[in-house]
């Protein structure tokens, strides 16, 4: 039973900031009683009733803190929805690029993530996330869509084709085509370890109303991020993270993060 168990885990991941967990694709009713502890045993989406909150502080650039909420919880079975918030910064610039000590974002996110299929060692799942900009002009300015396809085995996994496509419809038209990927190890039965970055990226730019094609291999622009996530419980998780934007413009890109999250419960019955 074990080994059968262990073929169908299925993994998805998630951070640069926040564990994002790799999740299998255990029967629910073994997920709910008892939430995992080892990240590579964890489903693609989040059982029915049962949530998960991160909470990210972060310094970016040496200069900006942060703090971010993210969160998913299980709808039906593999649909997972997602709700976040970008959170407050201190030390930054607003969008007119004059010192402000402190900013509140107006960004909200909501998502969606549908486990489609599930084969042995392969899982296929669809994704759509949602910025919503409250008092901040147009509420609806773009969408970001994606199709992550997982590996895995019961030590190891990796993925392409996370957030691969991004279209913003204000104030101008422009979309962006992303390759990312990462590959994920459970160090210990409480420790797993990441990297994640990415192949390329092609961008259609529209700044001044001229739109043109751009393509950004990884020897131009390469992201790059390492993280680690320890189970402390069933209950409750520690990650820390450590990464470049652009590894190219390091000084400008670095980004240390720190992530508390809990999850737990049949939220819905």
């Amino acid at each position: 039973m074990k080994n059968f168990v262990l073929s169908r885990t299925i993994l998805v991941l998630t951070l640069c900031l926040s564990p994002n967990f790799i999740f299998a694709d255990a029967p629910e009713a073994q997920s709910t009683d008892r939430f995992p502890m080892r990240s590579i045993d964890r489903p693609a989406v989040m059982p029915t009733g049962v949530f998960n909150i991160d909470t990210t502080a972060k310094l970016t650039g040496l200069k900006t803190v942060g703090l971010d909420i993210d969160s998913q919880f299980g709808i039906v079975n593999k649909l997972e929805g997602q709700f976040g918030y970008d959170g407050v910064k201190f030390n930054t610039t607003n969008k007119k690029n004059e010192h402000k000590a402190f900013l509140a974002e107006h960004v909200f996110r909501l998502g969606l993530k549908y486990n489609y299929l599930g084969i042995s060692h392969v899982s296929f799942s669809a994704s759509a996330s949602l910025p919503i900009h409250v008092f901040d002009g147009e509420i609806i300015q773009d969408v970001t869509l994606g199709l992550p396809v997982t590996f895995y085995n019961h030590m190891m996994a990796g993925g392409i084709l996370g957030d691969v496509f991004n279209l913003r419809m204000r104030d101008k038209i422009e979309m962006t085509f992303k390759f990312p990927f990462w590959f994920g190890l459970q160090v210990t039965d409480n420790l797993w370890a990441q990297v994640k970055s990415s192949f390329g990226t092609i961008a259609m730019e529209n700044k001044t109303n001229q739109a043109k094609w751009e393509a950004y291999g990884f020897w131009k622009k390469l992201p790059a991020t390492l993280s680690a996530t320890y189970a402390i419980t069933h209950h409750f998780d520690l990650g820390a993270s450590f990464g470049f934007d652009d590894v190219f413009k390091a000084k400008d890109t670095i980004t240390f993060g720190i992530t508390f999250s809990a999850h737990g419960g049949r939220i819905f019955g």
